[in-house]
């Protein structure tokens, strides 16, 4: 559909120079076909991202569980791997972020408790928008 766009707009460039055009349509289609070409090109060199190590522990932690649930901030660690292996998050805002702790804190602490997970996936250190440290009631019970 992009190339039959851009054929189309080259044509109607082309009725409007009459001499020396062959240059200025060549020049033409170079610049309206290059940022396709960049987008099909890293299509076709992606590569799959390894499985990172945060991941991999995750895994190995819960293997031998009945239940494999984890506490989980995607924040954190955002990965389809996890869902790939049969690990669901047990809490229920799932993005732990600076706007949604002013919210939903004492709900998170409620799922550590109804849980108790064995394993947490959750950065204090992680930043969002520059502030870290955004839930400390969450912190305080998860230490304890």
């Amino acid at each position: 559909m992009a190339i039959l766009i851009v054929c189309l707009y080259i044509g109607l460039i082309e009725e409007k120079l009459q001499k020396n055009s062959k240059p200025v349509l060549g020049l033409c289609a170079i610049v309206l076909l290059s940022t396709y070409i960049i987008s099909v090109g890293d299509n076709l060199l992606y590569t799959q991202e390894s499985v990172s190590e945060t991941e991999s522990k995750v895994i190995e932690l819960t293997e031998n569980e009945n239940n494999k649930g984890i506490y989980l901030d995607l924040y954190a660690s955002s990965s389809l791997y996890y869902a790939y292996k049969g690990r669901y998050a047990i809490n229920r805002a799932v993005y732990m972020l600076l706007w949604y702790m002013d919210w939903y804190e004492k709900d998170e602490i409620d799922d550590l408790f109804t849980y108790n997970p064995k394993v947490v996936v959750y950065d204090e250190e992680e930043d969002a928008w520059v502030y870290t440290h955004y839930a400390p009631a969450f912190v305080t019970q998860l230490e304890e």
